[in-house]
């Protein structure tokens, strides 16, 4: 199913301008700081085993969502990759604050706010705008959280159910060649935490 959305958001242009008041990635030890920003929303993904923090909480009126899924890309044992179904519930936040209008701000957050989460905001963003050129959102999500490196698997699945025809995941392959020509060692780690596929793209790519 290829899901096309709109909304009172669906001009790019608004949403980019406004990117850093709209929205906010960090990872789980920066929440604490970032409480005071007052979201409307809260989208928490974290590991199927890891016990919620009992000093965080973000009460009504604010919506918190926590979905539970690890951060990898290809499987492996013992791991619960994202699936479909997680993507399209990302996506249906997006849709609801392309609804709601401008006044909807949201926190994205995984485990160090670097693969999970700024592939859940990028899902979002396109979501929300349609028309949206997807290498300027990853471009303004890499401004933001310079150590950003989305999930790919994330990103190939909202590609589809976006119906985006490659241009999402050729726009995160972008960041990851981006990244990687201002730090060349940052292939060395990313082969280490399983990322390989994404080191080859990149390179195979010529981003």
């Amino acid at each position: 199913m290829t899901l096309t959305l709109a909304g009172p958001l669906a001009k790019v242009r608004p949403m980019l301008s406004r990117f850093p008041s709209l929205f906010k990635v960090c990872g789980l030890l920066e929440l604490n700081g970032l409480q005071a920003w007052g979201p409307s929303r809260v989208l928490s993904i974290i590991d199927p085993e890891l016990a919620w923090p009992d000093d965080l909480a973000f009460p009504p009126p604010c919506q918190h969502v926590t979905m539970r899924f690890h951060d990898e890309i290809e499987p492996i044992d013992g791991k619960r990759l994202p699936e479909r179904a997680d993507v399209e519930q990302i996506v249906a936040i997006g849709r609801q604050m392309a609804a709601s209008g401008p006044q909807d701000r949201l926190l994205v957050h995984c485990h160090a706010g670097i693969s999970r989460s700024t592939a859940a905001l990028a899902i979002v963003c396109v979501s929300m705008s349609p028309d949206a050129e997807d290498p300027d959102v990853l471009d303004a999500i890499l401004a933001m959280r310079p150590q950003a490196w989305p999930n790919s698997t994330m990103i190939r699945l909202a590609d589809d159910i976006l119906g985006r025809r490659g241009r999402l995941v050729s726009a995160t392959i972008g960041l990851f060649g981006k990244r990687l020509r201002a730090d060349p060692a940052l292939a060395d780690l990313m082969h280490r935490v399983r990322r390989s596929r994404d080191v080859a793209d990149a390179t195979a790519s010529g981003a």
